[in-house]
């Protein structure tokens, strides 16, 4: 070995320096291209950027002196085009009052004062956003001063695009570079061809040689040589080992096996009845001694292989030591002695290797101490949990402790005991397998005392399976006060518990809407997992967007928040307050009922109107939103009272919907205005239009989502639904799994099944997963689906909104 080592390295030489220089060069390529592709990155986006602030900026009016702006559509559409950035932005009147927005975003930037485009990186909510802020002049009567727009999004298109030519000018280079690597090191692979031998020996080795390699080597292969050595030997000692548990073994159980041998052969040749009694006593008491060492070699090797293949879970040590006792007789069950202490606490461990390290240690107190009480103790501090067993026996002296932790290995005072040697060996192989340790203490008053610590794990708490946590009341309390103020009107809530009596832990849902198909995909989830209970929400769009909202402060709110006002589900996931979805099952949801892997796509809802076959001739029932507006306008006696549509001020799905329908076609409008002509009722859900169709109190009614649970109610009533043959808006049922969920696991179990088959089926002709549907038009009529980004904040924003209703209001409930 010492002249193998003097060898000199040629190739270590080569290659090393083949690779500095390749390095070097690809390392300033990769500092070159990775600042020229975040330069390209950035001014591509800031260019569509820029251009949504100029479209917001040039939004603004004035109106009787007041400056206000109508967020263009346009603006978000701009940037939507990233699927996975989100988008906030703020405008400030030249007074500085705030108009609308996110009020708090660039709180601690400068005002623009001049109508140049300002761009530079910044941070919101802890994020780092790239800021766009330009200045619009607006003079009012006496006055005049600076309105502020300002527009940020986040970085993760940007990031993705400067990766992707980052990759592009990189990779290429990249590898040109592992060629000329190659090509060096094929060339040096020829000039080494003596390392062929070093290979040659060691395959020509029988298995039972484990020498370390002697022949001389070159240096460059001096740490590989070291490593199969130092294996050699490891795998030598292996063997040994395994040889010597061997030969103890059969020693251990040749002396038994002669002396029952030798008594058994004596026993057949006494003709003295006691002479013939004592022998089979020996014979019998030799018996015992390979029923033991037999038991013990089985033992050792099960917890071997159990600790080696079975996973670990949290086991309590009252459960282990309950487990040990059962199976005690009448006799040692009175010697047994208990200690006060919490069972409950738990540690990580292989259940049956826990048992038996703990069954070992209490045979040896009954084996070794004849008489006097077993005693068996727990204590805990704040990392580790204490078992002990302490007897009366005659003890092992100090000195020899350690021996008999070994195998085979029995103390001085253990010689008129029967035993093997194997029962502490088994138990310290256990602890320190469980990451603890176990000590031998000698037990006050005489006597040892055997003490394991192992790790302790803290169980999570959970609330009762059957109960409502403070936390959610709370919530729905607050819920309430917050819609009663938002509408003026009545809110109906509701709370319903779906037990289950596994059920270790709780899922919160908050949805508004579908109330009796999601109870059927509860049971149906429930079926699949029963250990998880249900507390199901019943609320309206507005608190299921809030109960998110202040969960973020209060830290008691929804797991899962359902919903078909997409706008606020957008907005949640826009404001950071949703988290992933990972599932596999995401790769069959469309792309447009997806957005960021936070907000998920259930459901394929068309939006269509309804109408009492009864009260409409076939000539009549319309077709078209256009033949709808031109047979209210036509007669308006007929249909005096008779439309219902959507109270958009109390419902938000009707107000997305009446939003959608409007940023389509402007025949929305003629629409309003004949709703308005003909003094149509209002509905707060789709299920009170079709009951007032299903009375008589109303003849059609318009824009209802074509969901499970309408056409479910549709069905039992006898109430068409009709698909309009001008085109067709499609709106899904959206989930998120909020950020401050307390059980996010249970969530993503229910939302993985709520997109898989079964879960799918409960939703029937409203299932979103595997439909067919061509990505311009069915049926004949143009399709228009609402994809899911931040296009749809343009729909939540607060004057947007609030200047929709005012329209909304003087058109159809003319005040």
């Amino acid at each position: 070995m010492r002249a193998a080592a003097g060898l000199p390295s040629v190739r270590r030489r080569i290659l090393l320096g083949a690779t500095l220089i390749l390095g070097l060069l690809l390392g300033t390529l990769a500092i070159i291209a990775r600042q020229y592709s975040e330069r390209a990155a950035d001014e591509a986006f800031d260019r569509v950027l820029s251009a949504a602030a100029l479209s917001i900026a040039d939004a603004l009016q004035l109106e009787e002196g007041f400056v206000t702006v109508d967020v263009p559509q346009a603006a978000f559409d701009m940037l939507a085009a990233s699927r996975s950035t989100r988008v906030f932005y703020r405008v400030i009147a030249p007074n500085g009052a705030f108009l609308t927005g996110y009020p708090d975003l660039a709180a601690d930037e400068p005002d623009p004062r001049n109508a140049t485009v300002q761009i530079k990186d910044s941070r919101y909510r802890g994020e780092p956003v790239r800021l766009v802020s330009v200045g619009r002049f607006i003079a009012s009567g006496e006055t005049a001063d600076w309105a502020v727009v300002q527009v940020a999004e986040t970085r993760e298109a940007r990031d993705a695009l400067r990766d992707e030519l980052f990759r592009t000018i990189l990779l290429p280079s990249a590898l040109a570079g592992l060629i000329a690597f190659a090509l060096v090191f094929v060339g040096l692979n020829r000039a080494f061809a003596p390392f062929a031998r070093l290979r040659a020996e060691v395959a020509g080795r029988s298995s039972t040689d484990l020498a370390p390699i002697e022949s001389p080597y070159p240096r460059e292969v001096a740490a590989l040589v070291s490593v199969l050595n130092a294996f050699m030997g490891r795998l030598s000692t292996s063997f040994a080992t395994t040889r010597t548990l061997v030969a103890d073994a059969a020693h251990q159980l040749r002396t038994p096996i002669a002396a029952l041998q030798a008594q058994a052969e004596l026993a057949l040749h006494e003709t003295d009845p006691d002479a013939r009694q004592r022998r089979i006593g020996r014979i019998h008491a030799n018996a015992q001694v390979i029923a033991q060492l037999q038991s013990q070699l089985l033992a050792s090797a099960t917890v071997s292989h159990r600790l080696d293949a079975q996973p670990r879970r949290a086991v309590t040590l009252g459960s282990v030591v309950a487990a040990v006792i059962d199976g005690l007789d009448d006799d040692q069950l009175a010697r047994i002695d208990l200690a006060a202490g919490d069972g409950n606490v738990a540690v990580l461990a292989e259940p049956v290797a826990l048992r038996e390290m703990l069954r070992n240690i209490v045979d040896n107190a009954f084996a070794y101490a004849p008489s006097g009480p077993i005693r068996i103790g727990l204590s805990t501090d704040e990392r580790w949990a204490s078992l002990t067993v302490s007897d009366r026996g005659p003890g092992i002296p100090q000195a020899e402790r350690a021996d008999v932790l070994e195998r085979f290995r029995r103390g001085s005072r253990s010689a008129d005991t029967p035993g093997s040697g194997l029962g502490l060996s088994i138990a310290r192989d256990v602890a320190e397998a469980l990451g603890g340790r176990l000590d031998l203490d000698e037990t006050p008053g005489g006597g040892l005392t055997v003490r394991i610590g192992l790790p302790r794990i803290r169980a999570a708490s959970t609330s009762a399976a059957g109960g409502t946590a403070p936390g959610t009341i709370a919530m729905a309390a607050l819920a309430l006060v917050l819609a009663a103020a938002w509408a003026g009107a009545p809110v109906r809530a509701e709370v319903r518990m779906f037990p289950s009596a596994d059920a270790s832990e709780i899922l919160r849902i908050a949805s508004d809407g579908e109330h009796r198909v999601m109870a059927v995909l509860i049971d149906a989830f429930q079926a699949r997992h029963p250990g998880i209970a249900v507390e199901y929400h019943a609320l309206p769009s507005g608190l299921v967007y809030q109960s998110v909202v202040t969960a973020a402060v209060s830290g008691s709110g929804p797991d899962l928040a359902i919903g078909g006002a997409v706008d606020m589900q957008v907005r949640l996931v826009n404001d950071g307050y949703a988290r992933p979805f990972v599932s596999p099952r995401l790769a069959a949801v469309p792309d447009w009922a997806r957005w960021r892997d936070e907000l998920i796509g259930l459901t394929y809802e068309p939006l269509v109107l309804a109408y009492d076959p009864k009260a409409l001739a076939d000539a009549d029932r319309p077709r078209t939103r256009l033949r709808l507006a031109q047979l209210l306008e036509t007669n308006r006696g007929m249909f005096r009272g008779k439309v219902v549509t959507y109270d958009i001020g109390r419902s938000g799905i009707g107000y997305i919907h009446a939003a959608l329908e409007a940023g389509v076609s402007p025949v929305a409008w003629r629409l309003m205005r004949s709703f308005g002509e003909v003094e149509a009722q209002i509905a707060g859900t789709g299920i009170d239009m079709l009951e007032a169709l299903s009375r008589g109190d109303a003849s059609i009614a318009f824009s209802l989502a074509a969901s499970p649970e309408i056409r479910a109610r549709a069905e039992e009533l006898g109430i068409p639904l009709v698909e309009t043959e001008d085109y067709q808006i499609v709106t899904t049922r959206t989930a998120l799994i909020p950020r401050a969920a307390r059980s996010p696991a249970a969530a993503r179990l229910f939302l993985d099944f709520a997109l898989s088959p079964d879960g799918q089926a409960v939703f029937g002709a409203a299932a979103l997963i595997g439909r067919d549907v061509p990505p311009s038009r069915r049926a004949g009529a143009p399709l228009t689906t609402v994809p899911l980004g931040v296009a749809m904040l343009s729909y939540s924003d607060q004057r947007k909104r609030g200047r929709f209703l005012d329209t909304w209001i003087q058109l159809v409930l003319k005040p």
